[in-house]
């Protein structure tokens, strides 16, 4: 898997002391132009940081942002407005997917109830398969497994 770092977080890493973490991922480093050659086959977790790069050398002509944070961050943060903006004066599609965040099995137990979702695909877990015993509709995704939604 490749891993492409923006300049600002590259900085970021360096002035907290973590060049460890960047040297241990220089191997797998990604240009930006080997990701727009193959824009149809990545996702992104973006940042407004990478707002800069992001404008500078990848066609979002035909992409999605999934924005899963609460909303209400949407107005209340200057980058994230402003990232907001670019994308829509791009013709980037917006898609509002909720996720749960670090909760407790009680705290996702009541997330879904209210929320009553068609289907649950639970990722950033070291126990997706627990899932199952609470609910029905759960999907379970192998890494790099694609998902439509």
């Amino acid at each position: 898997m490749g891993v492409p770092c923006s300049r600002p977080i590259a900085k970021r890493l360096e002035k907290a002391g973590r060049t460890d973490i960047l040297e241990k991922h220089r191997k797998n480093g990604i240009r930006w132009d080997y990701i727009n050659e193959r824009r149809n086959e990545y996702g992104i977790l973006f940042r407004p940081s990478a707002l800069g790069p992001v404008k500078k050398y990848l066609d979002i002509s035909q992409a999605v942002w999934i924005y899963s944070m609460w909303p209400g961050y949407l107005e209340k943060s200057p980058s994230l407005r402003r990232m907001k903006k670019f994308f829509k004066d791009s013709g980037v599609r917006y898609k509002f997917i909720h996720t749960s965040g670090h909760a407790k099995a009680t705290g996702i137990k009541k997330l879904v109830t209210a929320l009553n979702p068609e289907t649950i695909v639970p990722i950033h877990s070291f126990h997706t398969g627990e899932f199952i015993k609470f609910f029905d509709h759960v999907r379970l995704v192998k890494d790099r497994e694609v998902v439509e939604v």
